[in-house]
């Protein structure tokens, strides 16, 4: 029920993701070796959350670090999924894995990320349509929470009126269908559309599940696929290659930029010593901060010297995914302080 939660929160541009460090694993029991090959598959999952990119882990220069899971893990404990399986969630530092990350050549994703809606449908002998629609779908729709929670990007499920519904069920092909999803989508800046599908090849072959996805990043889109015979299975690597692009869109300004940056920050608007206060803050939570140093106070402005993880690019990133301050187009490393509501 925590997962469920987790993505259908109210809509916002942007979320805080504050667990990255933390992530869910089936086991099939609470043994020594299981636990520890548990606490692994999560270790390997938070990489993906902090780089996002599924791709990472083959990184060779990760080959040594992926054994190390039991030195950054901080604590572990068990849950049961809807279905009564076994769930192993572990906790990692996520400072201490960041660094070594960023040691191995690898980019890191802040805790700022993008709002993201979801429309997920299955289409099998009982028709197409949205999940969670019944028990039958339930087991897929879990899954499909936890994946989502492991990646770390703060997905939010669509829901659909009678209308959209119509659309759902009476679209001719995929494309018209997806067209018709993304039009009746929020202003998220980034939408995604899942459409799971089960097909008979013949009456003696198994059936073969194909998941067709699209996602459409501040106004880019890309599209693909996963199949195989298992649902659960192919709903994951589907989603991971999905939100791969995600990542990949988000994470450019700190790729481009390479590592730690210095650089002149002004943030203007502030006309209170609570507002200081909040400006203060709210920067030393970034996590693509490295360095904060006041330079000068002067009336509403405040300059400051910066030290960022991907420099001033990534900084302007994180910066424009929260709600505390605003980007001066004209000026660039000029802010200015949103009002409090």
């Amino acid at each position: 029920m925590l997962l469920v939660g987790y993505i259908v929160a109210p809509p916002l541009l942007a979320v805080t993701v504050n667990d990255l460090g933390s992530a869910l694993v089936p086991v099939t029991d609470n043994s020594a070796a299981e636990q520890a090959r548990g606490v692994s598959t999560a270790f390997d999952r938070v990489i993906i959350k902090l780089t996002g990119d599924s791709r990472s882990l083959a990184s060779s220069s990760l080959k040594g670090l992926r054994t190390q899971a039991g030195q950054f893990n901080t604590l572990f404990g068990y849950e049961r999924a809807r279905d009564r399986g076994l769930l192993l969630r572990a906790d990692f530092d996520v400072a201490a894995l960041s660094e070594a990350l960023r040691a191995a050549g690898l980019q890191v994703w802040g805790r700022e990320r993008p709002d993201a809606e979801a429309w997920l449908m299955v289409e099998d002998v009982a028709g197409r349509r949205l999940m969670p629609n019944d028990e039958a779908t339930r087991e897929i729709f879990d899954n499909f929470a936890r994946f989502a929670a492991n990646r770390g990007v703060p997905l939010r499920l669509a829901t659909g009126e009678a209308e959209t519904e119509g659309a759902i069920s009476l679209a001719r092909d995929d494309e018209s269908l997806f067209e018709s999803l993304l039009a009746a989508s929020g202003d998220a800046p980034v939408l995604l559309v899942l459409l799971l599908r089960q097909e008979m090849k013949t009456a003696e072959a198994p059936p073969v599940w194909t998941l067709h996805w699209r996602t459409l990043i501040e106004g880019a889109a890309q599209t693909g696929k996963a199949q195989g015979e298992l649902p659960v299975p192919v709903l994951e690597n589907g989603v991971d290659a999905a939100l791969d692009t995600v990542g990949a869109h988000f994470m450019r300004a700190v790729a481009d930029e390479g590592g730690a940056a210095e650089f002149n920050l002004t943030v203007a608007g502030v006309t209170s010593t609570e507002g200081y206060m909040r400006v203060v803050k709210y920067l030393e939570g970034l996590d693509t901060l490295k360095q904060l140093s006041l330079v000068k106070a002067e009336g509403e402005l405040l300059q400051f010297r910066a030290v960022a993880h991907g420099g001033a690019p990534a900084f302007a990133q994180a910066v424009g995914f929260g709600q505390v301050l605003r980007a001066d187009p004209s000026t660039p490393g000029r802010y200015r302080l949103i009002p409090q509501p």
